[in-house]
C-alpha cells in the first residue's frame, strides 16, 4: 500500500438557504458511474424556502500513477419535480443548452459546452456543464456548480430534485 495515496475525486450535492453563505450537503457521489443515471434528493425539509443547490466537485492528486485525476463530474437535466413519487411527470428540466442561464461556478473549474471526453456526449442535446469537458479534471480543485434561488414547494407537493449525471 502506498501511503501518499489520498483517495478518491468525489462530489456532493449541497443546499444553502443564505445565499450561498454556508452548505448543507445532502447526499455525496464517488466511485465511477461509466454512464448517465438520473438521481434525486428529496426537498421536504426546504418547504417554503428560498434555497440554490450545489454539485460540488472535488479532486485530488492521488500521489500514485503519476497524480492521475479522474474525468470529472457530468451535469444535465436539472429538474424540480412535485406530485407523487410514483409520477414520472417532471417540470421543464434546465439542460444548459444555452449556457449557463443563472448559474454559475465558484473557482473555476466548471464549465459549460460540448464534451468530448468523460461520457463523450451531454445526456440531451449538445451541452451539459462538466468539470472535464476536454480530458480530466484538474488535480486538488474543490468547486462548485451553483443553481439559481428557488423557493421549495410546499411539502405535501413531494419536492424533491432530479438530475442527470456521468461521473467518474
Amino acid at each position: 500500500v502506498n501511503s501518499g495515496c489520498s483517495g478518491p475525486d468525489g462530489g456532493n450535492v449541497q443546499v444553502s438557504t443564505n445565499n450561498g453563505a454556508s452548505w448543507q450537503t445532502v447526499t455525496s457521489v464517488t466511485g465511477s458511474s461509466g454512464n448517465w443515471s438520473e438521481p434525486a434528493i428529496d426537498l421536504t425539509a426546504y418547504a417554503g424556502l428560498t434555497v440554490q443547490v450545489a454539485f460540488q466537485f472535488h479532486s485530488t492528486d492521488d500521489g500514485c500513477n503519476g497524480g492521475f485525476t479522474a474525468q470529472g463530474w457530468f451535469i444535465d437535466d436539472v429538474t424540480l419535480v412535485t406530485g407523487p413519487i410514483a409520477t414520472l411527470t417532471t417540470n421543464t428540466p434546465f439542460s444548459f443548452e444555452t449556457g449557463w442561464g443563472d448559474w454559475s461556478a465558484d473557482d473555476g473549474v466548471w464549465t459549460v459546452g460540448v464534451p468530448t471526453a468523460g461520457p463523450g456526449k451531454a445526456f440531451d442535446g449538445t451541452n451539459c456543464a462538466g468539470t472535464g469537458l476536454t480530458g480530466n479534471a484538474p488535480a486538488n480543485q474543490s468547486s462548485r456548480l451553483i443553481s439559481p434561488a428557488f423557493v421549495v414547494p410546499a411539502a405535501g407537493q413531494n419536492p424533491r430534485l432530479r438530475w442527470w449525471q456521468w461521473f467518474h
